[in-house]
């Protein structure tokens, strides 16, 4: 029996397996623990990615004018409920509210969940420590999204792409190149232009070829901006398109006019769409006010005008050839504090126009749904106001092929805008412009 006690006690099998359990022990602890703060963190991730996309969406109706008190109510943050329970110990709670962050209008979104350890004891965790309430582990997040100072595009692209081409030099005065496009090429550069630094926006993406570094400076998928003029794209063209009621009393456009005239309600002469007509030599307009145009007009020399809106009907059809030029300047539309020569709805639009005529305030050129206006060849086309066509694949060629004339209201909106010249855009002093509102992720 000694013997064999002396054997036992100096035997050296199973030191192995003692030793493998002693270092099992914490090592099992250990990975417990790294699980346990691991799943921590995954649930950190996922609090603080839907608080930023809750934040950021409340601060997106916002800047659609949606009121406080229903983004409060009716935002949801993704993967979590606003108070309840579950069976296996886990509370969520989120509150979404609207701020001002450094005097500016924002959303704050807060998300928490608590739940049981699962396998770290709660004594492992000081009592005073943040992570712990009511013997739950607390995981917090919050994300902050607030308005940006609004831009003001001064060419706008509403539904295709705006495209640059060539080495062409481009000024904008406070303003912005956007494209409300979303795909992916809604930006397209080709060849190397010559552009502002942080003057372009899309909803979409960009593609480039030659210089396809452009497309690093371009704000992607922005929110799209709203149409200014589509209350007078929609007067002139629904339910039926505005064109000529022979016959027709006043308020109606009643017949073709004689010579170039604008329209004016008191007689029927006046009251006219100038129809087919051709530019073959200098002509300058001879009165101030709007031009309703049908057929097409062929713009061989210059055209010119003060104090004028040209408006070409549905169907109408916009050429310009060799040196042909429109050289006008827009009016005001009469009003408190508007001196004259400026456009009076009563006498001077159709009677389906007049409710929305403070829209032609400032407008030079309105171009109903011509799919391609032709302004091949070197043409200028010079105005102090708005390039309207938001149905037309607009395509500006020649150099320069848009200049503005001196003043402070220049901006071209299409469906889709090619650009192959030199504009100089500014469109602080245009009465109605764009909005661009930024959201941005502040905290």
């Amino acid at each position: 029996m000694r013997n064999m006690m002396r054997g036992f006690l100096h035997s050296c099998r199973g030191a192995v397996a003692m030793t493998t359990v002693a270092v099992a022990i914490p090592l099992i602890g250990m990975i417990s623990l790294g699980t346990e703060v691991g799943g921590w963190y995954v649930v950190k991730r996922h609090a603080q990615n839907s608080a930023d996309g809750a934040a950021y969406a409340g601060a997106l109706s916002l800047a659609a004018g949606v009121d406080a008190a229903t983004i409060e109510s009716s935002q949801t943050v993704e993967g979590f409920c606003k108070s309840c329970s579950q069976s296996n110990g886990v509370t969520q709670t989120y509150q979404v509210s609207v701020i001002t962050w450094n005097g500016r209008p924002a959303v704050q979104a807060t998300v928490e969940q608590q739940q049981p350890p699962y396998v770290i004891p709660t004594s492992f965790l000081p009592s005073s420590s943040p992570l712990l309430v009511g013997g739950k582990v607390r995981i917090p997040a919050i994300a902050i999204a607030a308005l940006q100072p609004p831009i003001t595009p001064c060419g706008l692209a509403l539904t295709g792409p705006l495209s640059f081409q060539g080495g062409e030099g481009i000024s904008t005065q406070n303003c912005q190149f956007v494209s409300d496009s979303t795909a992916s090429g809604s930006i397209n550069f080709t060849g190397n232009p010559n552009l502002p630094p942080n003057s372009i926006s899309t909803a979409g993406g960009c593609t480039g070829t030659g210089q396809a570094t452009l497309c690093n400076g371009v704000s992607k998928f922005q929110p799209i901006v709203p149409d200014p003029f589509a209350a007078l794209d929609k007067a002139i063209r629904i339910p039926s398109n505005l064109t000529v009621t022979p016959g027709g009393g006043p308020g109606t456009i009643s017949s073709n006019c004689a010579s170039l005239t604008a329209y004016n309600d008191s007689a029927a002469a006046t009251r006219c769409v100038n129809n087919t007509v051709t530019i073959g030599s200098d002509t300058p307009l001879p009165t101030a006010g709007v031009y309703f145009f049908s057929g097409t007009l062929t713009v061989k020399k210059i055209l010119s005008g003060s104090n004028v809106v040209l408006v070409l009907l549905p169907g109408a059809h916009l050429v310009m050839q060799g040196s042909g030029q429109i050289s006008v300047t827009s009016p005001l539309v009469c009003g408190a504090g508007v001196v004259s020569p400026c456009i009076n709805p009563t006498t001077q639009l159709p009677a389906r126009l007049r409710s929305v005529a403070s829209l032609l305030s400032r407008m030079s050129l309105y171009i109903a749904n011509d799919p391609t206006p032709n302004t091949g060849g070197n043409p200028w086309i010079k105005a102090d106001g708005t390039i309207y066509a938001p149905n037309s694949d607009l395509t500006f060629q020649g150099t320069p092929a848009v200049t503005s004339l001196p003043g402070t209201c220049f901006q071209v909106i299409a469906a889709t805008i090619h650009i192959n010249g030199s504009p100089n855009l500014d469109n602080t002093a245009c009465p109605n412009k764009p909005q661009l509102q930024y959201v941005a992720l502040v905290q």
